[in-house]
């Protein structure tokens, strides 16, 4: 399965601190699953992701976001998104073309709306259901 990550909202707060949990969240889906980022630091191509995150995450992920893929976009995230694959997208925003996009691949479900302000510890409960998800396969 492959996740995709938004930055701002998901792993940083609108502020620019860590979101609770984030270390943990990051080293548990870059060792079980494909991760890419889908965020503004891969707009037009660029791939400023990790730069950025070094500068504002915990010491000691640089191994663990390098593990992270770049996507490219452009007009919008979802040109990023290999439909035909088994996916979550964690982002805090969900607008209603991106939703209707969604629909029309069947892959409502695959995403995630991340909202750290009324939820701070959701990182830890993805974590968690991701953790269940593997635990099942492995049976």
């Amino acid at each position: 399965m492959k996740i995709y990550l938004d930055i701002y909202g998901v792993l940083v707060t609108m502020d620019e601190r860590p979101a609770e949990h984030v270390a943990d969240f990051l080293r548990f889906a870059t060792e079980h699953f494909d991760c890419y980022w889908l965020s503004t630091h891969n707009h037009g191509g660029n791939n400023t992701a990790v730069s950025y995150l070094l500068r504002t995450l915990p010491k000691g992920l640089e191994p663990v976001l390098k593990k992270i893929q770049p996507t490219a976009w452009w007009a919008a995230k979802t040109e990023a998104i290999d439909w035909d694959s088994d996916f979550l997208w964690l982002d805090d925003n969900l607008s209603e073309e991106t939703d209707l996009e969604l629909a029309a691949h069947g892959k409502r479900t695959s995403f995630v709306l991340i909202d750290l302000v009324n939820s701070p510890n959701q990182l830890d409960e993805v974590r968690q259901i991701l953790a269940s998800r593997v635990a099942q396969n492995k049976l």
